[in-house]
């Protein structure tokens, strides 16, 4: 009878992705005549997972269970998970593997009775030979108890390149419920694909290094599967999904003789949509390849990542190593040609972390914070809504640079103790996923506690005026000038304000309270400015909270204007024109009387002149005279008419009673 392993991923509301490496040793192990299932705990409800593997194990009766802990983040809830598992089926082994698992191996089998092996680095040979009741002092990368004593083996072994080219990384049908899991990747970047193990770089603050494989694997050097091999899982993959997503590139070469091959093969040529993490600067030939190799769909983007970590030159290059450093003119330069090559067929995410070593005291946070503005306030004047930029908490992996630091820095004696520890103190998560649950242990030692939590929620706040209110964060910016409107701000939340309940609407009224009390010299230059400006979003936010109901939806025979569903005011707040003539002081800018309607969640725009064909909604005349009224009106334009006409047509219920 053969032997049976059920490897289990743990359970996180944020961390869907299994480990890539999963498949493949699902793959050996059947090669090897050792059967196996992976159950992954974070595809389910937060209630049910445990039942669910439970009632797997009853069925399948493994001889092993294998507990993945690779993320860090889910190191708590994959112990958790051990000790219910032993409780329930005590005469199951259970082994632990992954990076984290690698990197905490002697800790893990002192603290936790319910793990009886850890494997170190690549786990394809050390748990075949495990399972296969090979004598544990033979078997290489394993650790294991013996007479009270941690004993770990002297012997190393990693994976060559013949057995990486032997394997399939995308038998999806290893895993339980595989249709779910790819719904739920698919809403992510997609379906991962598995080039090789290993780097040759060592950026500070990266957990799959040079150094930190050396730390959480033994492993020396890097390995790539042959093109032909990754060709073979593409082809396969697609009886299951056409989304994927590559964050391996520590050789350009590579990657070009990779787009080459799908290019060259008419079985996959356009069949999948790539989402892509870039590690250098994308160039013409990449593009290109990308533009003719891969599908691209307008209602869902490719997503591509480029990550320059910091804004400031100098900065980055003490972050990112030499071959992966470019400066701030070579990433615009980067994607300026991605936008004219693939156009709106993309989103290009700008990834920016906080917490470096170089980002030491508060000034150099927040000229950070103010570049990262400057930035987002070019997208938001120009209109690039296919460029996104993204600020979040730098990630301390097991094993990076930056992990000994912190280690040094907390003089813990315990690694298991420290993260579990910061795993603890970040829950529950920030309302909304307004900051990244991207687990942060390390920060430079200059920052106490108190500052990194004001900046926190400096940042926390920021983030909920760009996703709720864009146009009140950016034109108040641009009246006071960002310094001003972060001394605002700080002044608020530091009083007022609490992470775990941020509130728009009572932040704007905040906002506004403290401009009339901190800067009333400023406030009384143009009272109207201020005082529209927050009307306006006040009675926005109040529409976007109010459920469209079928009495609303409703055909109304003779409707009237909702008063609550529009606003006159002195400035068009809303256009970009409006928002660059700020520049030249809110006191040289022209009024110009502008109606504004709220549907759903956005405002319209419409010139005050427009205002008297709203009032024909009085109670007094059904629709379709007052449609016909519209037909006869003298408007400027062509597209001003069918842009009314359309809007009246579709939105009528929305603004009328």
């Amino acid at each position: 009878m053969n032997k049976k392993i059920l490897i289990v991923n743990g359970y996180s509301d944020l961390w869907k992705y299994i480990p890539m490496g999963t498949f493949g040793l699902c793959d050996f192990l059947c090669q090897q005549g050792i059967e196996s299932k992976i159950f992954n705990a974070a595809i389910y409800n937060k209630n049910e997972y445990l039942v669910n593997l439970k009632h797997v194990i009853d069925e399948y009766k493994p001889d092993y269970i294998g507990i993945v802990i690779h993320w860090k983040e889910l190191l708590e809830n994959c112990i958790s998970l051990s000790y219910e598992i032993k409780s329930l089926f005590p005469r199951i082994k259970i082994v632990a593997g992954g990076m984290t698992a690698g990197f905490l191996d002697e800790e893990l089998l002192r603290r936790f009775e319910s793990i009886d092996f850890v494997i170190k680095g690549d786990p394809e040979k050390p748990l075949s030979m495990l399972i296969n009741n090979n004598v544990a002092a033979h078997i290489p990368n394993l650790a294991y108890r013996q007479d009270g004593r941690i004993i770990k083996s002297s012997n190393i072994y990693t994976v060559d390149k013949k057995t990486l080219n032997s394997i399939s990384f995308t038998k999806l049908g290893f895993l339980i419920d595989h249709e779910e899991y790819i719904t739920q990747v698919n809403n992510v970047l997609g379906f991962p694909i598995f080039i090789g193990r290993g780097c040759i770089y060592d950026c500070l603050h990266c957990g799959g290094s040079r150094k930190a494989f050396q730390a959480h694997s033994d492993r020396q050097s890097a390995i790539r599967r042959d093109i032909p091999y990754v060709i073979r899982d593409l082809k396969r993959l697609l009886a299951y999904t056409d989304n994927i997503y590559i964050d391996y590139e520590v050789s350009l070469k590579y990657i070009y003789d990779l787009f080459t091959a799908v290019l060259a093969d008419n079985t996959i040529t356009k069949k999948y949509r790539l989402n892509y993490c870039a590690w250098h600067l994308m160039d013409y030939k990449l593009v290109d390849l990308y533009s003719r190799a891969f599908k691209f769909d307008a209602r869902e983007k490719s997503i591509i990542g480029i990550s320059p970590e910091t804004s400031l030159n100098k900065d980055r290059k003490i972050i990112r190593v030499k071959p992966l450093y470019f400066s701030n003119k070579q990433m615009h330069q980067a994607i300026k040609l991605i936008q004219q090559k693939l156009g709106r067929a993309v989103v290009i995410q700008i990834f920016y972390s906080r917490y470096y070593s170089t980002q030491n005291n508060k000034k150099k946070l927040m000229l950070e914070l103010e570049n990262i503005h400057r930035f987002r306030e070019r997208l938001y004047i120009s209109g690039e809504d296919n460029l996104a930029i993204m600020y979040n908490h730098l990630a301390t992996d097991v094993g990076s640079f930056y992990w000994d630091l912190a280690f040094k820095h907390y003089k813990r004696p315990s690694r298991v103790g420290l993260l579990l520890s910061f795993i603890r103190k970040s829950k529950p998560s920030y309302p909304n996923n307004l900051i990244m649950d991207n687990l942060c242990i390390y920060s430079p030692g200059q920052l106490s506690e108190d500052a990194k939590f004001k900046h926190e929620t400096l940042i926390a706040c920021i983030d909920l005026m760009l996703r709720e209110a864009p146009g009140y964060y950016f034109n108040l910016t641009k009246a006071l000038g960002f310094s001003r409107f972060t001394v605002l701000l700080e002044g608020v939340a530091s009083k007022r304000i609490s992470l775990n309940n941020i509130n728009i609407a009572y932040l704007i009224d905040a906002l506004h309270s403290g401009l009339k009390n901190k800067y009333k010299s400023h406030y009384n230059k143009n009272p109207v400015f201020f005082e529209e400006l927050f009307v306006l979003y006040m009675k926005c936010l109040r529409i976007k909270r109010i459920n469209v109901n079928d009495k609303q939806k409703c055909f109304i025979e003779k409707p009237i204007l909702d008063n609550n569903k529009f606003y006159v005011s002195s400035y068009n707040f809303i256009h970009r024109k409006f928002y660059r003539s700020l520049s030249k002081g809110i006191n040289n800018i022209k009024i110009n009387k502008t109606l504004n309607i709220f549907c759903l969640n956005r405002i319209y725009i419409f010139e005050y002149k427009y205002f008297k064909i709203f009032k024909l909604f009085n109670g007094k005349r059904p629709v379709k005279d007052i449609l016909k009224k519209i037909a006869e009106y003298d408007f400027s334009s062509r597209d001003e008419f069918i842009r009314l006409f359309s809007f009246i047509s579709s939105y009528r219920y929305w603004f009328t009673i």
